[in-house]
């Protein structure tokens, strides 16, 4: 499954998206950013991402609001590649999205302050009325 399918956004749409995200990143992490590709399919992103040092993903990763080490320093990922698919899910994460509780489309901007994002993928979830009001389930309440 490619980053496009189930997306309203067009590749010039989500590519844009991809530039505002580099917007005050590092060297690095911009090149982290450049590789992904959006309409390749998750195992190639994860190939390709694979390439990276591990200081580039874990410099993604913080950028892109994860916590990637812990207070020692050992990272939190059992693998690599648990790390990148968490960094291609955290990518995706600010294409459009659709709310079904709301009816609508909306997208996440990096640093935006969000209700709720899901403990697993760190996706958000956008602060509209019926979301909000609802108790989280495997959500972590950004808020605290």
């Amino acid at each position: 499954m490619t980053a496009l399918e189930g997306q309203t956004d067009s590749v010039e749409e989500i590519k844009a998206i991809l530039e505002k995200l580099q917007e005050d990143a590092s060297d690095e992490v911009k090149r982290l950013i450049k590789a992904y590709n959006p309409v390749a399919k998750h195992n190639k992103n994860l190939r390709l991402l694979q390439k990276c040092s591990d200081s580039f993903l874990q410099a993604a990763a913080t950028f892109l609001g994860g916590k990637p080490v812990d207070a020692s320093g050992k990272s939190k990922y059992k693998s690599r590649d648990t790390l990148i698919d968490w960094l291609i899910m955290a990518i995706e994460g600010y294409f459009r999205q659709y709310c079904v509780a709301c009816d609508s489309s909306y997208t996440i901007e990096r640093g935006g302050a969000l209700q709720f994002r899901c403990a697993y993928c760190w996706g958000g979830s956008h602060n509209c009325d019926q979301i909000t009001s609802q108790p989280p389930v495997l959500c972590v309440d950004t808020t605290a």
